[in-house]
């Protein structure tokens, strides 16, 4: 499970930092941005900035539309590791490497090996899956708890 979870991991991340904040696609078919991306990073610097890590806040304001768990994971990477791209997704890229071990290990209690490894592949290489992982949106946090 270890196993997947870091190949996982360098399968999601790879050319991680090769997509400016809020240039991507959330979806490619209907170009929307992922501008979402943005305002929760935003956050997340806000806390290590202000040191209020109970109120997250946007432009000023306080930012409670969402669960302030990934802006918590957000501000703790940027506060460890600096302000960055790779910092500021690590918690979405972890997050998705764990949801694939998590499938991987589910499917193999209940079938095979083989059948774990192809649908760990499968969730791998799920567009949708492969893309919020990659960003630094609350859906793949919230996915794999």
């Amino acid at each position: 499970m270890a196993a997947v979870f870091i190949l996982s991991l360098i399968v999601l991340g790879w050319r991680i930092h090769a997509t400016p904040i809020g240039s991507t696609f959330a979806d490619s078919l209907a170009a929307i941005r992922a501008q979402d991306e943005s305002m929760y990073v935003n956050s997340a610097f806000r806390m290590t900035q202000d040191g209020d890590w109970l109120n997250p806040k946007l432009m000023g304001r306080l930012f409670l539309f969402k669960a302030p768990l990934l802006q918590w994971l957000t501000a703790g990477c940027i506060h460890l590791f600096g302000l960055g791209l790779l910092s500021v997704r690590l918690p979405s890229l972890a997050a998705g490497a764990a949801g694939v071990a998590i499938v991987f290990a589910w499917v193999a209690l209940r079938r095979s090996q083989v059948v774990a490894g192809i649908a760990a592949l499968l969730l791998v290489s799920n567009p949708i899956w492969a893309t919020f992982s990659r960003l630094c949106f609350t859906d793949v946090v919230a996915s794999v708890l």
